[in-house]
């Protein structure tokens, strides 16, 4: 490609493939249907790699997952103060359990 083509503005348009070249494709296609073959990663390696391919939020990220831990851990102390004491008092429990977790705002190099 020559510079003209690459600075211009204008999309350079993609040859289509004939009719008959497409019907040829399709035949070998559905004569080798290579998705019966397809089974995806087999190492484990492979599998880690691609557990999350289809996940587009950021709930499983590293600080997202600490904070999932610290609430729950909260939570837990919580279950514990309402077991150990009436209900009036476990505020006052909650609030001194959740002074003792590192709820420190997570950092970008995690």
């Amino acid at each position: 490609m020559t510079n003209k083509l690459i600075n211009s503005k204008m999309k350079v348009k993609r040859r289509t493939y004939p009719p008959k070249h497409k019907a040829r494709r399709k035949e070998l296609i559905k004569k080798t249907k290579p998705w019966k073959r397809a089974t995806g990663p087999k190492t484990q390696e492979g599998k880690s790699r691609v557990k999350y391919n289809a996940l587009k939020h950021g709930a499983r990220s590293a600080a997202f997952t600490k904070l999932r831990k610290t609430l729950l851990a909260a939570n837990a102390q919580f279950n514990q103060c309402a077991k150990k004491y009436a209900i009036q008092h476990v505020n006052e429990c909650v609030n001194k359990q959740l002074q003792k977790l590192p709820l420190d705002s997570p950092t970008k190099s995690e």
